[in-house]
Order: structure tokens, then sequence, then C-alpha cells
């Protein structure tokens, strides 16, 4: 099985990533050599696996389960590839402050405790938009190698409250992990095409999906519609210019910004900001 692993300590929680890029199913064996917790997501794919004296279990793409991992030895058949796969990994100590907060992790504990293994659900979870999101974020930041910041743990711990709470999901939309990372690129990309026409039009078309369910996934993730992000994000840079004095008239920052005209502008940035653009650019000189 060809593999990319990669492991990041960041106290007190280890992330790992993996991702399993043959194409044909392959059964690895894992060794456990240390007591901990593990909260499991499957991004991409399927697969199977065994825990020491204890029968095959499925997991599925889109969902995730948390294990207390003991040194035990452990079977994985990967039935459908590629396979990605997002883990955290925190240790006993770590538990057993969550345990005074959630203490429905108590049998995890005392799993660690007993040397078995355990598992917080029978059945994995259904991984919800939310926590698809915190997983990009986080997965990106440690691609950047900026992870030793307080937003690292945070968005961390952010993931682990929702697994363990465990809340109604709100939506009627069901969304695979591949939509949210589109989304969650649309919605990067989107303040760098400010001065495109048809910048929303363009980017659900690259997307691959259906402008409704596009536009339901980001408001559920980002709490507005694509074109209304548009609009504050256009408003916005024009605030940043006026008040970098990067630009002299208000033609310039309407150009840059996408609006049709200056007059266009001008309303819009009194509406949002109630003040006159013309006033912050000449608070600058």
């Amino acid at each position: 099985c060809v593999m990319l692993f990669q492991a990041l300590h960041l106290a007190p929680y280890e992330i790992v990533n993996s991702d399993y890029l043959n194409g044909t199913a392959d059964k690895i064996t894992c060794y456990a050599n240390s007591n901990c917790i593990e909260m499991h997501f499957v991004l991409t794919g399927k697969a199977t696996f065994r825990l020491e004296d204890l029968d095959w279990n499925t997991i599925q793409e889109g969902h995730h389960n948390v294990l207390a991992l003991s040194r035990v030895k452990n079977e994985t058949y990967f039935k459908i590839l590629p396979i990605s796969t997002f883990d955290i990994h925190f240790t006993k100590d770590q538990l057993r402050r969550l345990c005074c907060s959630y203490p429905q992790l108590d049998p995890l504990l005392e799993a660690l405790n007993t040397g078995k293994y355990t598992s917080l659900s029978k059945l994995p979870i259904k991984t919800t938009p939310i926590m698809f999101h915190l997983i990009l974020q986080i997965k990106e930041i440690i691609m950047t190698g900026e992870t030793d910041g307080k937003k690292t743990i945070q968005l961390i711990e952010h993931l682990i409250r929702l697994v363990i709470e465990n809340k109604p999901y709100p939506s009627k939309h069901i969304f695979k992990y591949e939509e949210i990372h589109k989304i969650y690129n649309a919605h990067k990309q989107i303040p760098q095409h400010l001065d495109e026409g048809g910048i929303i039009s363009n980017i659900i078309e690259a997307a691959t999906i259906k402008p409704a369910r596009f536009r339901a996934g980001f408001r559920l993730l980002y709490g507005c519609l694509p074109k209304d992000f548009l609009r504050i994000s256009r408003l916005e840079k024009a605030m940043w210019l006026a008040m970098q004095g990067r630009s002299k008239t208000i033609r310039d920052i309407a150009q840059i910004c996408g609006y049709d005209s200056p007059a266009q502008l001008s309303k819009a940035f009194f509406k949002h900001f109630d003040q006159k653009l013309i006033d912050v650019i000449r608070k600058q000189k």
C-alpha cells in the first residue's frame, strides 16, 4: 500500500493525516504501542477495520468514531482506495480533564485504565459540514507550518467539542468532504477576483456543484450567501484602499473593487459604513 503519512505533535494533541494512494484493496496491520484516545475521521473512501479480539467494523467516508486504544494489534482492510483520513490523538490526562465536562467519556477513560479497547459509539457518527470545515482549516495551517499559534489549538478543541457533544445537524443537506473543500476554496478565491464580473457564477460552475446546493453549503459555513460575501468583501476592500491612501479618487477604487460607477460605490459604501467614502479619502490627505 502506498501511503502519505504526516504526524504533528501539538501538545497535548497529535494530528495525523493519512492518504492511501494505491488503487487496489489492501490490508495493513497496525501496532499501538501506547495508550491514547483517537478521533478518527474518514474523509474519502471506505475502510473495514478489526481491533484485537473484536469483529470487523466498517467506516465509510463522511463518518468518524472515537476510540480508546491500548497496546493492541489492529488490522485495517481498505476496500475502496484512495482513502484519506484525519485523526486527533490525545492523552489520558487530557481525557481526564474532558471527563469533568463530558461524563459520557468515562467509559473511554476506564478502557485506558484497564488496558482494554472501547468506543464512544457502537456505530460511526456522521461528520457534519462544520467539522469538515474545521478539519480543512487545521490542515491548511499545518501545510503553512504556522502551527504554534493559539488558533490551531482553538480549532482542534472546537472540533473535539463538536464530536463529543454530537448535537443534531441543523441542515437538510448532507455534504461530502470534497464538496465542503470546494466551497472552502471558493470562499478564499472570491476576495481575489473583486474586479471581475460574474465571479460568483464562474466559481460555482468551476466547483461543479448545483447552484442551490452550493449556496446552501456556503450559507451554512459562513452565515451568508456568496453574493453577500462578495458585496461585503468589495466594500471592505474599498475601505482599506481609502484608509491606506492607495487610490486618489472614488473612480479608481470603484474600478479595483468591481463597481460599475463611482456613484454606485458611494451609495453602497454609505449604506454599509454609515459614512461617505469621499470623507474617508480626504482624511488621509
